[in-house]
């Protein structure tokens, strides 16, 4: 029998997606050779390829029922196929043939709906570490990354199991094999060949877990929340290298940076506003403005000229750090922050009446919402934010920059000085104890978790004492110390904008940074943010949008709209508000 030859013609039966057609010839093979003794390391193979066109039809049947039943035939070959394998005279042949199909085994039962489907799985997935053992094949790199994609699966098994189980003592177990398997996957993880995509793919699993199941029955899920940031931080440790620090300023803004990034995990559907001019939006979208027909993009703006004049300052106070030092001049920074603001009040009057206003006129510029599909944000890279102030680890290779459209979000925090005005019951923490009620926090609910919202505001309290106490005796501010804190100080706002509830993307970057562009028309520098068409999902005109000196008309932008992003919706805010008269044009 000529295994290549059979293989090449079901190759092309597989890429046509003719798997009857290739079971039918495959066991037209199977029968002219059944009875031969010395063909029993090709009949493996035949089995093996019948069993992988039945799980192939599986994967493309929506059916569940009939899918189960293609799953079954798959298991029924490989059990075939794991018997005869015994019989392989060749050690090393014998041996490779058995790791084969206990692993297309365990892959069956993984996704079989029968009960104990997962244990059988498991069962599978252990039996071929146990066969790896006593393979010879001296390639570390192969060996890691095949340990490496079981180790994942098992995970992922046994923390499955935990969940479905209602023995607690059974649940337990179950959790503790999980955390076991996890080990040993972190373990192998920068010796397999893409061992840290597999990894990312893993604790984004955990994460899930870990933030969304309830603990009805479970012990693996008593702790969650502490499991859940645990992976955050762990993943921001790898990805920032705060070097020459002291381990309690490193874990502290680690701990900081966990809690205000906010991933799609807990973004979901959360609608997210950003207002802007309806000059500007026409650009964004392509409409009447585009002279030179390039890409719109959104900009990321400069920290320096925004609204706030302390903006990134409240924290220093909060931790008695003075920003300049008392000298007749102060050496220019290195290194510049940039963010573009949304904010959690969509069609808010307030902010209509603040931001985007055109002539003057309150309320006339447009709302972008963003997230309303949860499709907007992707798995943060906590790094891409700093690579202005983070040098690599040494011997680290750079990698190539981070996209802005990928830049992670995080959620401000509203920080104030106690006076007699300020009610207590607007904070959520207060620093720096309970007997010197100085400063306070506010952190607001994302979403409607409150017991992750509880369990944040906890672990941000203890983060900020640390941080606090960590400061309190120094007379100076070590450079290292300085970079550190530019990590999270532009994540602290002024209570005096609570109102906003604002979420920014943050990226600082060297001063003289080719990302960095100018504009003349603002005398300004910003980055390029992304071509945002694909990422709003409405646009909610101002109450006074037709009201100002560009006579502009709300069926006008429908119409464009329609035509260059029809994905988009469009409405009308009426919000309450009068139009002011428009500034005269000179």
């Amino acid at each position: 029998m000529d295994i290549k030859k059979l293989s090449d013609e079901l190759d092309k039966l597989f890429k046509d997606k003719k798997y009857k057609e290739a079971i039918e010839k495959l066991y037209f093979t199977l029968d002219t050779v059944k009875h031969d003794k010395d063909l029993i390391y090709e009949r493996t193979k035949v089995l093996s390829l019948i069993g992988s066109c039945y799980q192939k039809i599986a994967e493309d049947t929506e059916d569940e029922v009939e899918k189960e039943v293609f799953i079954q035939e798959a298991i029924n070959n490989h059990k075939e196929q794991l018997e005869l394998s015994k019989k392989i005279k060749d050690k090393e042949k014998r041996i490779y043939e058995k790791i084969e199909v206990n692993i297309s085994l365990a892959n069956n039962y993984k996704e079989s709906q029968e009960q104990n489907s997962y244990s059988e799985a498991a069962r599978y997935y252990s039996n071929t570490l146990k066969l790896i053992l006593e393979f010879e094949k001296n390639d570390e790199k192969f060996l890691a990354t095949f340990k490496h994609k079981i180790y994942y699966n098992l995970v992922y098994l046994y923390m499955m199991m935990a969940i479905a189980n209602k023995n607690p003592n059974s649940a337990k177990a179950q959790y503790e094999n999980a955390k076991i398997n996890l080990s040993n996957f972190k373990t192998l993880t920068s010796q397999a060949e893409d061992g840290v995509r597999r990894q990312k793919a893993l604790l984004s699993f955990l994460k899930n877990l870990y933030l969304e199941a309830t603990p009805k029955n479970g012990y693996i899920f008593e702790n969650r929340y502490n499991e859940y940031l645990s992976i955050k931080k762990e993943e921001i440790q790898n990805e920032l290298p705060l070097k020459d620090i002291d381990n309690l300023l490193a874990s502290s803004i680690v701990t900081v940076l966990a809690i205000l990034n906010i991933p799609p995990i807990e973004s979901k559907q959360i609608p997210l506003a950003h207002y802007t001019s309806s000059t500007v939006c026409n650009k964004l979208f392509n409409i009447l403005s585009n002279e030179n027909n390039e890409i719109p993009q959104m900009r990321i703006g400069s920290s320096t000229y925004m609204n706030d004049p302390s903006e990134g300052k409240g924290l220093l106070e909060l931790l008695n750090i003075p920003e300049w030092k008392l000298e007749n001049k102060t050496d220019c920074s290195t290194s510049n922050a940039f963010f573009t603001c949304f904010s959690s009040r969509v069609n808010d009057l307030n902010q209509f009446r603040l931001y985007g206003k055109e002539d003057g006129v309150e309320a006339s510029g447009c709302c972008l919402v963003f997230n309303k599909k949860g499709n907007w944000l992707k798995e943060p890279n906590i790094s891409s934010s700093f690579p202005g102030i983070i040098d690599p680890l040494d011997g680290e290779q750079i990698d190539p920059p981070i996209k802005n459209e990928n830049l992670p979000l995080y959620q401000v925090a509203y920080i104030a000085y106690k006076d007699e005005y300020i009610s207590d019951e607007n904070f959520d923490i207060w620093l720096p104890d309970k007997n010197n009620l100085k400063f306070g926090i506010r952190l607001k609910l994302v979403g409607t978790n409150k017991n992750w919202q509880s369990f944040r505001i906890q672990e941000l309290e203890k983060a900020l004492h640390k941080l606090i106490k960590y400061f309190e005796n120094k007379t100076t501010i070590k450079d290292d110390e300085k970079t550190a804190l530019e990590c999270i100080r532009y994540l602290f706002k002024d209570f005096a904008f609570r109102d906003e509830e604002e979420f920014r993307l943050l990226k600082i970057v060297h001063i003289d940074s080719e990302e960095i562009e100018y504009c003349e028309m603002t005398n300004s520098i910003y980055l390029p943010y992304a071509d945002v068409r694909n990422m709003v999902d409405e646009v909610i005109l101002g109450t006074n949008y037709e009201k100002t000196n560009s006579k502009r008309k709300i069926e006008v932008f429908q119409h464009l709209m329609k035509k260059e992003c029809s994905n988009v919706s469009v409405s009308l805010s009426s919000l309450p508000i009068y139009a002011n008269s428009p500034i005269g044009k000179n």
